[in-house]
């Protein structure tokens, strides 16, 4: 996970270069998706783009495994 938002922020820092902005990423390298790559990266790539354009001066994305939701679980 945290590769695909390294390479989306490198991307957006340029696409947005005229704006004097930061994107902090606070995911921990061990972290995996378990999903499609070309999925993770759309919707996070739409997410930081939004968040990009709307900032004022940061942007910061996190991620983490949370214990009180397991693979499979049930939304409510």
């Amino acid at each position: 996970m945290l590769p695909i938002a390294q390479d989306l922020r490198r991307a957006l820092l340029k696409a947005h270069g005229r704006k004097d902005f930061a994107i902090e990423l606070a995911i921990a390298p061990e972290l995996l998706f378990v999903g499609d790559r070309d999925d993770l990266t759309e919707a996070l790539g739409n997410l930081m783009d939004n968040a990009a354009k709307w900032c004022r001066s940061k942007v910061r994305i996190a991620a983490a495994l949370r214990d009180d939701t397991g693979a499979g679980g049930n939304c409510s």
